[in-house]
Order: C-alpha cells, then sequence, then structure tokens
C-alpha cells in the first residue's frame, strides 16, 4: 500500500508540474501573440504554432499518465503494444523505418506500474530521438530479458547523421537521469553513420 501510494505521489506531481509549466507558457505566449496580431501577423502565427505544439505535446503527456495508471493495462503486453503503436506513428511523420523484436520472455514480465511507465517513456524518448534525425533511417530496437535484467538495445543506421553534437549529448544526458531512475547501466556510441545505445534495467 505505501509502495502504491508513493507511485501514485509521483504520477499526480509529475502531471501537476507538467500541466503547471505548459499552461503557464501558453498563457505567456498567448498574450504576445494577442499583442503582436496587428503589428506582426508573421510573429503572431509563429506564436500560435507554438502554442498548438505546447498543446499538443501536453495532450500526450496526459494521455501517456492516464493510460500507465488504468488497470486495464497492467501488464507488459500492453505497455509493449503502446511502443509498437507509438512506432507506427514515428515512421509515418519522420520516413524511417524501425525494426522492434520483443523476446518472449520480456511478454511475460510483471512489472510494477511506475517501471513500466518508465520503460515506455524510454523507449519514446530514444525512438522519437533517433527518428527525428539523418535522413534514410534504419532504426533496430531489440528488447531481451537476460539474467532478471530488460535489456534494451537500440541500433540507428543509414546515411550520415545531421544531429548536432548538442542534440546528441543532450539525449545522452537525458537517458543518463532516466538510467539513474531505473539504477539501470547505459551504454551509448555514436560513429559516422550510425548510433547504438544500450540500456540495461534491473527487475528484481
Amino acid at each position: 500500500l505505501v509502495t502504491l501510494q508513493n507511485v501514485r505521489s509521483d504520477i499526480a506531481n509529475h502531471l501537476h508540474q507538467d500541466v503547471s509549466t505548459t499552461l503557464n507558457n501558453i498563457n505567456v505566449l498567448s498574450h504576445i501573440a494577442k499583442l503582436k496580431a496587428d503589428k506582426d501577423i508573421v510573429r503572431s502565427k509563429e506564436l500560435i504554432d507554438e502554442i498548438s505544439g505546447k498543446s499538443y505535446n501536453m495532450m500526450m503527456s496526459m494521455d501517456e499518465i492516464l493510460w500507465s495508471i488504468d488497470p486495464v493495462n497492467d501488464t507488459m503486453e500492453k505497455t509493449l503494444v503502446r511502443i509498437f503503436e507509438f512506432a507506427r506513428t514515428l515512421e509515418t511523420s519522420y520516413d524511417t523505418s524501425i525494426d522492434i523484436m520483443v523476446h518472449e520472455k520480456v511478454k511475460q514480465l510483471r512489472l510494477n506500474m511506475k517501471l513500466r511507465h518508465n520503460f515506455f517513456l524510454v523507449c519514446k524518448a530514444v525512438l522519437q530521438d533517433l527518428a527525428q534525425h539523418a535522413a534514410n533511417k534504419n532504426i533496430l530496437v531489440d528488447i531481451d530479458l537476460v539474467w532478471s535484467r530488460i535489456v534494451l538495445k537500440v541500433l540507428r543506421t543509414g546515411d550520415e547523421s545531421n544531429e548536432s553534437k548538442e542534440n546528441l549529448q543532450a539525449l545522452r544526458e537525458r537517458l543518463q537521469q532516466n538510467a539513474g531512475m531505473l539504477n539501470a547501466s547505459l551504454a551509448f556510441e555514436v560513429g559516422k553513420r550510425d548510433t547504438s545505445i544500450v540500456l540495461s534495467i534491473p527487475v528484481k
């Protein structure tokens, strides 16, 4: 009961921070766009586009949190299905190819709500970032269970990446933070035409 209460508190705090920050940003941008509406139409349209993007991201974030706490989705298989759905969306949005292999042992795992949710967020962050940059991309994902650890292997191959060193460093830092929350180990390697990420997450 204490563990469940802690998970609920974490989710509530996360949702409150996201909603509060995003709504505050939208409020400020809306005020500026209103002031620019008559004097600078181009800038006003840019601000409206930014508001639209932030609103969409907020909707997605809330949807993910509400999905994760719904008892109906309380299985690893449901989480994996959601990862596949997200991958298909990225393929359409960024004209990329994402192949995901999940070993049978992973499908049978029974993870707590927080670990499943964090695992999904890590997968989402990696796929989103790698799909968004570089042309003619192929992303290979392998999810396995080795000695009571989920091993997530992600390899992006294709033409030379146009992703900046700053973006890759930012991704590395985000993954290091996520790895810390999951007590996981991270290997992050960048080549001229490929990027390799291996995350090993303890499940017991």
